[in-house]
This record gives C-alpha cells, structure tokens and sequence, in this order.
C-alpha cells in the first residue's frame, strides 16, 4: 500500500512531507521531501522492522538541491514508532522522530492513499 502528505513536526523549524509511504509486512519503504533554513532536500531510503515489532528505524541521508556535491548530505536516523493503516487502507496514520543525536524532532500525521 502507497501513501503521501504531510507530517507536522513538533519544535523543528521545517517542514516534511512523505512523497510517498509503501507499507509492507517487513519493511517500509520512503520519498521524503523537506524544506528548513538550508532549502529543499530529499530523502528515499527503506526503514526495517525492530526485532519487538515496536517500529521502524532506517540511517538515512538528506540530499539538498543547492549545494554543491561535498556539502549537499545531511545524515539522521528516521524513527517510525506507528504506522497505522486505516479505514480500510484509504489512509495511514504515522508518528516518527527525525533524530540527528543529540537532537530529535517528532513528528505525526495521517497520510491519504496514494
């Protein structure tokens, strides 16, 4: 199942939103897009299952469109604690962090069928 929109992130200062969310049953796949301070970014990666079932956690990287190629990443851990399929699949709720230690940001929101 596919879904895309936007998360709200709690005292981050930019905005995230999951161009696309592919739930499956080990795994879930991810297109994020995002905009703070430093401009536009994306981020595409897959988040593996947590051994207790409690989640999803994937290391990923934040690709800026304008900076030049050796100053263009941001690394941080996404943290996906729910991901909820609803009504009938027409919908996903998410709630997350974005975690770049020491700090994190959470975030959440429901995603429509993409």
């Amino acid at each position: 199942m596919r879904f895309s929109g936007e998360v709200e992130v709690e005292d981050g200062g930019f905005e995230l939103e999951f161009k696309e969310l592919i739930v499956r049953s080990d795994d879930v796949g991810f297109q994020l897009q995002g905009h703070d301070e430093f401009g536009v970014f994306k981020v595409s990666g897959a988040a593996a299952k947590l051994p207790a079932g409690e989640g999803f956690s994937a290391e990923a990287i934040a690709k800026y469109e304008d900076y030049p190629p050796d100053d263009d990443r941001t690394e941080f851990s996404l943290l996906l604690e729910k991901v909820e399929v609803l009504d009938d699949g027409q919908a996903c709720h998410v709630v997350g962090a974005w975690i770049e230690r020491p700090e994190r940001w959470p975030f959440s929101g429901t995603l429509e069928r993409a």
